[in-house]
């Protein structure tokens, strides 16, 4: 057990890391692209048919089962059950939502190329820089890489417990319940046929295996898309701590005497420059987080 826990704290600090190495956005983060791949954008073969794969399959089966929202949810209405109507309702937005989530990272990928191309160059330009800016810059990734892997095992927890808790229930009518409780087998969400039992054999095992691979897709989907968004942002608030440093230090070393010098004369010719490089990166900085 404390093998186990050495070496989870091992990876979530990166303890075997190698910082004196050149640091780029891929290797410190690689389930960036990971993650990246399975929303359908590839980085290597970028025009690859493979990366529709897990898109396609995933917004056809919730068309499927939003098909089965809807008419869910006319059933509710017709025989005034709101909250069955309403639960339905809910679904049907949720599982909706995931060909939107699919179509936007797809119609947008040149802009994510774009994106990580310059989260990449901040990572090198940073670490070039002295002690303190490579310090903090890496401080600020080091929790985004925390924080990541926190909030996957999350996902995967409160994902398990929809599908434990259903196995559970399975699980003791078939070892532990008395033919006279009467009990109905679980699903993980309410299902209803006209003319017919979605709990019999063998519709029950279709709509839970359904069900199922249903909440894994939402996990997949928004889960994986939540952190991308927690991700980039939280990489710009840190390259604003980035930025309080260069002001801090904008004027650090300069010549302030060659102010009362002529405009042409040598030295301030150079002070000027070094303060107008200083004050092109804040700049560049500046407009990449806002």
């Amino acid at each position: 057990m404390k093998t186990l826990i050495s070496t989870a704290k091992a990876f979530l600090y990166k303890k075997d890391f190698e910082w004196d190495k050149e640091i780029t956005l891929q290797n410190f983060h690689p389930q960036l692209q990971i993650f990246f791949a399975i929303n359908g954008v590839f980085f290597n073969n970028r025009e690859s048919n493979i990366r529709f794969i897990f898109p396609v399959l995933s917004s056809l089966i919730t068309l499927v089962a939003v098909a089965f929202q809807i008419f869910f949810i006319w059933h509710g209405i017709s025989i005034n059950d709101y909250g069955f109507a309403t639960e339905c309702f809910c679904y049907f937005f949720i599982l909706g939502s995931v060909g939107i989530v699919y179509s936007s990272v797809l119609l947008n990928r040149l802009k994510v190329f774009k994106l990580l191309h310059n989260m990449n160059k901040d990572f090198l330009f940073i670490c070039k820089l002295k002690a303190e800016y490579r310090d903090t810059f890496l401080t600020g990734q080091l929790l985004i890489w925390r924080l990541c892997w926190s909030w996957i095992g999350f996902i995967i927890f409160v994902s398990a417990l929809y599908v434990s808790n259903t196995m559970l229930y399975l699980l003791y009518q078939s070892t532990l319940a008395t033919q006279d409780e009467h009990m109905i087998r679980p699903l993980i969400f309410p299902m209803w046929l006209p003319e017919d039992d979605p709990y019999r054999t063998p519709n029950y095992e279709i709509f839970l295996s359904l069900e199922v691979v249903l909440i894994y897709v939402v996990v997949l989907t928004f889960g994986l898309y939540v952190y991308i968004l927690f991700h980039l942002l939280l990489h710009y608030y840190n390259l604003m701590d980035v930025i309080l440093i260069a002001l801090e230090e904008l004027f650090d070393g300069l010549d302030e005497s060659v102010v009362a010098l002529p405009r042409e004369d040598p030295r301030r010719v150079a002070v000027q420059n070094e303060l107008n490089i200083r004050m092109a990166q804040i700049v560049r900085w500046h407009l990449s987080v806002f």
